[in-house]
């Protein structure tokens, strides 16, 4: 079991349970609908890759970390009341944050 003993270690074992699609996992790291959004998105962006550029502690117990991720887009996104976003089949590299 993880705690926030080596929160750095905590992030990084997430943001690998979402690699490896151990939503399960994961999802006992975050809230309520999880699973079903980590799904939706690696449907449409099936290699979908996420990573930790850089954690840096904010408090006691706040720690914020820089994430990137890499994807192709192979699926139709839904967008709510924005629309969809068709499949393009474009690879992205991006900066979550920047």
């Amino acid at each position: 079991m993880l705690t926030m003993a080596d929160p750095h270690r905590l992030i990084r074992e997430y943001i690998k349970a979402f690699n490896e699609r151990r939503f399960e996992v994961a999802a006992l790291m975050r809230p309520e609908g999880y699973v079903r959004s980590a799904r939706m998105a690696t449907g449409t962006f099936p290699d979908l890759r996420l990573e930790a550029l850089n954690i840096e502690e904010r408090g006691d117990s706040i720690f914020e970390f820089d994430p990137a991720a890499t994807r192709t887009q192979a699926g139709d996104w839904d967008a709510g009341p924005v629309g969809t976003l068709k499949a393009s089949g474009l690879t992205y590299v991006q900066d979550l944050i920047g």
